[in-house]
């Protein structure tokens, strides 16, 4: 194989299936590629039923060093073809430490590339860890807000960085949104209500309680004003699930007719497809990356409400695509809500720019080229 990825995870949530997109576009333009996954798990499955090639390796199994590590050094020896190994998150990289080190300068050696996909905010500079992130080639972020974390909290000089945007699948999104009647139909929401809604994970990180707390009063309000929700909690994750209690209670306070209003819609698969049942898409996580729904809802027409946090102000742009609100702060998300509400005969402008956006500098085709492009190497 060329290419390794690297991502043993148990989930299969946005982080897993980039990981996967990026892996098969690449087998696509014909690489020869690889997947490091945790066996019995759906991303393992995935790789299977696409064709790649599995590596199996399960961090949580007691004494793991003894399993992987001769199994990792025995592909580096063998398999002179692999130029590249792709991580895809800041943790993975201690799994690899006493390969990467012992082969340092060796030919035999693939070139490190660690992606950055979650919020990184506590500061890790001690000695140890300026050895062991000594160890990549490149660390790859998605925004320039990213990488300013990146550098304030890890000890990574700035000539390894390379801001690395993300890709969506332009037309097979736009084949596969279902208009917003028959969208509305699915979930069973009112045809005839303005409707604003969001698709997340139910952990307090999201920021769906505030977004509960900001819109309470906006209901009583508006009585054509709905709220929708698509997602659920991680159910082995007991703080989500102990977080999804807290947001049933904070909507059992609500007065009657509004608590009607809201709709908990639950996981869906492929829920990008629904996305046209919202008239509004909001955004309220408390620290975001850079959300790939929310790229969706943008290729869908959505003007956005968003938190200004991580990589959302990268792509909501105030009074262009959208409105911007400090994050956790209900009062001010809230505020916003309102602006956009009474502010509606601007929607489709904002729609229209933010899909346009999406189509020029997030499409898949162009972005994934230009990560091989970035590799090098040879490749």
């Amino acid at each position: 194989m060329e290419i390794l990825h690297f991502c043993p995870s148990r989930s299969f949530s946005g982080l897993e299936q980039y990981a996967l997109d990026v892996a098969v576009s690449q087998k696509k333009m014909g690489r020869e590629v690889g997947f490091v996954v945790c066996p019995g798990t759906r991303l393992e499955k995935e790789c299977r039923d696409r064709n790649l090639e599995v590596v199996e390796f399960d961090p949580y199994q007691i004494l793991w060093p003894l399993h992987f590590w001769p199994k990792l050094f025995g592909i580096l020896r063998n398999d002179r073809a692999l130029r590249v190994l792709h991580l895809h998150s800041t943790q993975e990289l201690i799994h690899l430490s006493l390969p990467f080190f012992t082969l340092r300068g060796s030919p035999l050696r693939p070139k490190v590339i660690l992606q950055s996909h979650i919020w990184i905010n506590h500061r890790k500079k001690d000695l140890f860890h300026k050895w062991l992130y000594s160890l990549v080639d490149e660390f790859w972020c998605s925004s320039e807000a990213a990488k300013k974390s990146l550098q304030e909290n890890l000890p990574i000089p700035e000539n390894k960085f390379k801001i690395i945007p993300y890709g969506r699948d332009v037309e097979g999104l736009e084949r596969e949104f279902l208009d917003r009647t028959e969208a509305r139909k699915q979930l069973g929401l009112s045809q005839d209500a303005v409707t604003m809604g969001t698709v997340s994970r139910l952990e307090e990180s999201k920021g769906i309680l505030e977004f509960l707390e900001a819109a309470r009063e906006l209901l009583m309000a508006g009585p054509q004003l709905h709220l929708a929700v698509i997602g659920g909690p991680t159910q082995d994750d007991p703080k989500a699930v102990e977080y999804k209690q807290r947001l049933d209670k904070t909507l059992d306070d609500f007065e009657t007719n509004s608590r009607s209003r809201v709709h908990f819609l639950g996981p869906l698969p492929q829920s990008y497809k629904y996305l046209k049942a919202f008239d509004l898409y909001v955004l309220p996580s408390h620290q975001e990356t850079f959300s790939l729904s929310l790229l969706d809802a943008q290729l869908a027409g959505l003007p956005v409400v968003g938190s200004e946090s991580g990589g959302t102000p990268d792509v909501v742009k105030e009074g262009k695509t959208g409105w911007l609100f400090k994050p956790k702060d209900v009062s001010h998300l809230s505020q916003k809500l309102q602006e956009a509400l009474s502010n509606r005969s601007l929607w489709n402008e904002y729609g229209r720019h933010a899909s346009e956006t999406v189509r020029r500098d997030y499409n898949q085709k162009t972005v994934f080229k230009n990560i091989l492009s970035a590799y090098g190497s040879g490749l």
